[in-house]
């Protein structure tokens, strides 16, 4: 047992010694009070970022708190996770890592508590902004900083255990460490925000256990009116002043204990990776597999369909084609880009075919968006002979050339039946997602924060389509 513990707290000193030596951690230490000025309006502003039946909550220290948790909770905890995957952490020595004779769960029990604190950390400077905020938001005699501190804390700390524990999980399988694991967590994010919601609408009286974000409970319990809507985000339509008591919301015991049982479910996901650990190193199995994948007759099919796409090259077309060729890998994707495109003679592209092929070239885009972003294959990328700035635009181009061939034929139907027109869909799909793909690749050298943002962009497009 002593030897776990050890181990626990060698991994976690080593994981917390990258954060904390990371810019990228003292950076986001200074934006987050800065954030916290909006995250918490005046009653006087012409939006809320809670809103609560339509109306906006009347300040108090509570509020404040309340405001600033469920906004880190919630709309701040894909930041969170985004930090985690694509921070400090997201390169590890894994060939001595992978193979050390330390245990696996108490490894990942020591990532797991590294990463946590650091995010309890940001939390904290979160509710401690709110203090000083509340100076400017409240008459000196009805300011509470214990009030804001509690609330603000009681709601985000566990959101955070559990948002490093799913990171901890998916870093475990090689087959969650990319674009599965990225997925995963979308999926996560939402079903547990859509539960919560549900659940505590209506008068609906529900555990405090299904609420894992912690921000529909907390105002379900702040408050004896029955709740018929309540919105999270930057909100205009707001009606009138509601008054709750949000201390009284996170200080009941059911709460309390739910908040306690989800940091418990919290380390109990991160024993669960150290069990289902597995090296990154390929197995010969695997290699085997890869090597019959690349073999197969779709990708030989789909390899051929690129090639004859492909103009001949020259020097000037050269690096738009080696942009979409290494885009369209592997290269059946070309096989399943080609059929949605074809299939946008035949069926409705707002509703199908848009959200199918936005959904498609999320995953390519972004995987090859950051491919060329670590640290030495930038290094390698200045000295060939074109401009970093050029390279870039090769990118793009290549991004954008294959979304626009994807929407073309559903173009095409759309002018002969003169049906509605496809403008608003094509701006999105072949303007929006190239461009974002590629800055975010840029701007974070990983695929994940592009591919989350677009998910979330994919999500409501798929909701517009079903209501227009």
């Amino acid at each position: 047992m002593n030897l776990f513990w050890g181990q626990v707290n060698t991994f976690s000193r080593i994981q917390l010694g990258r954060h904390l030596r990371s810019p990228a951690l003292w950076i986001i230490a200074i934006i987050g009070p800065i954030l916290t000025r909006f995250i918490v309006p005046t009653q006087e502003s012409s939006y809320t970022v809670v809103s609560i039946n339509g109306a906006f909550p009347a300040l108090n220290s509570s509020v404040i708190g309340m405001e600033i948790g469920i906004i880190s909770a919630v709309m701040l905890s894909p930041l969170a996770y985004i930090f985690l995957r694509a921070g400090p952490t997201r390169i590890v020595p894994w060939q001595v890592e992978d193979v050390t004779p330390a245990r696996r769960m108490g490894q990942a029990l020591g990532n797991w508590l590294a990463d946590t604190a650091v995010l309890w950390l940001i939390m904290l400077c979160m509710a401690i902004s709110g203090i000083i905020i509340s100076l400017f938001r409240l008459p000196l005699g009805e300011i509470r900083p214990h009030e804001t501190v509690l609330t603000a804390l009681f709601i985000g700390l566990p959101a955070f255990a559990v948002i490093a524990s799913l990171r901890t999980l998916f870093a475990a399988r090689p087959g969650l460490r990319g674009a599965g694991g990225d997925v995963l967590f979308f999926i996560a994010w939402m079903i547990g925000l859509s539960i919560a919601a549900i659940t505590f609408l209506d008068g609906r009286i529900a555990s405090p256990l299904i609420d894992v974000f912690g921000y529909a409970a907390s105002i379900a319990g702040s408050t004896t009116e029955q709740i018929h809507s309540v919105s999270v985000g930057a909100s205009k339509s707001v009606n009138g002043v509601i008054e709750i008591d949000a201390l009284r919301g996170v200080m009941t015991a059911p709460y309390i204990g739910a908040r306690l049982f989800w940091i418990g479910v919290a380390v109990m996901i991160a024993l669960c990776a150290g069990f289902i650990f597995k090296p990154r190193g390929a197995s010969k199995k695997r290699r085997g597999q890869q090597a019959a994948g690349q073999r197969s007759k779709l990708s030989m099919m789909g390899s051929r369909l690129v090639n004859s796409a492909l103009p001949k090259k020259t020097k000037a077309s050269a690096p738009l084609c080696s942009n979409i060729s290494q885009t369209l890998t592997p290269k059946v994707l070309a096989i399943f880009v080609l059929c949605l495109a074809a299939a946008g003679v035949f069926f409705p592209f707002r509703t199908i075919i848009g959200p199918a092929i936005f959904l498609v070239l999320i995953f390519p885009f972004t995987t090859h968006s950051a491919r060329w972003q670590s640290q030495n294959l930038t290094g390698f990328t200045k000295t060939l002979p074109s401009e970093q700035a050029a390279q870039y635009g090769w990118r793009l181009g290549g991004l954008v050339l294959i979304a626009l061939l994807a929407c073309l034929p559903a173009f095409g139907r759309s002018v002969v039946t003169s049906s509605p027109p496809i403008f608003p869909d094509l701006l999105l799909i072949v303007i929006l997602l190239p461009l974002t793909a590629t800055a975010l690749g840029a701007l974070t050298r990983t695929a994940f924060a592009a591919r989350f943002s677009l998910l979330l962009v994919w999500y409501m497009y798929l909701n517009a389509g079903a209501l227009g």
